[in-house]
């Protein structure tokens, strides 16, 4: 059994407004059949590039080699610096070298997690993993929904931003008409 949900959801440091930071922060929970792979003790990440990381691997593997967070970690520290990428995905979500990772591999039907620093495989189906996925997803959308929030300062930011959004729009549809 599988449990991935956000246990907090916050402003930079619990502000009521984003206060210039755009990014959704907050614990994870995240445990396979009693095995912790994500402590809700850890200090707060940043929940909204989680999601679309999340929202990635339901097609693609997150694996060392081949990450779908490019210069960063599946449940990153930071991410807030948002930008237009040539490389596998639209969208690079640019931060510290802090967080958790978490590799994902498909296999079938199946869905085979590790954390980073285990030698612990935990197999999931699919179908278990995106539901998921779509519900950790759905918590950030309504603290978005929720919650009055900055615009980006600069071109350049709303251009990732932009893009960010559309990435997650699609994804998010995607995989709620596959549920």
């Amino acid at each position: 059994m599988l449990t991935l949900r956000a246990t907090s959801i916050n402003w930079l440091n619990g502000s009521p407004l984003s206060a210039g930071d755009l990014c959704a922060h907050g614990k994870v929970e995240m445990l396979v059949d009693g095995t912790t792979l994500v402590s809700p003790g850890q200090d707060d990440l940043t929940l909204s590039a989680a999601a679309l990381y999340l929202l990635r691997t339901l097609k693609d593997d997150h694996t060392p080699d081949n990450p779908v967070a490019e210069a960063n970690l599946l449940f990153p520290c930071c991410g807030h610096a948002v930008f237009k990428n040539n490389g596998r995905y639209s969208v690079v979500c640019i931060g510290c070298p802090n967080g958790v990772d978490v590799y994902v591999r498909h296999q079938s039907d199946q869905v085979t997690l590790q954390a980073a620093e285990s030698d612990a495989f935990h197999t999931i189906p699919l179908q278990e993993w995106r539901r998921a996925v779509l519900a950790f997803v759905s918590q950030v959308e309504q603290f978005y929904e929720a919650n009055e929030r900055s615009e980006p300062s600069t071109p350049e930011d709303e251009e990732g931003w932009r893009l960010f959004w559309q990435e997650w729009q699609s994804r998010a549809t995607a995989a709620r008409s596959e549920a």
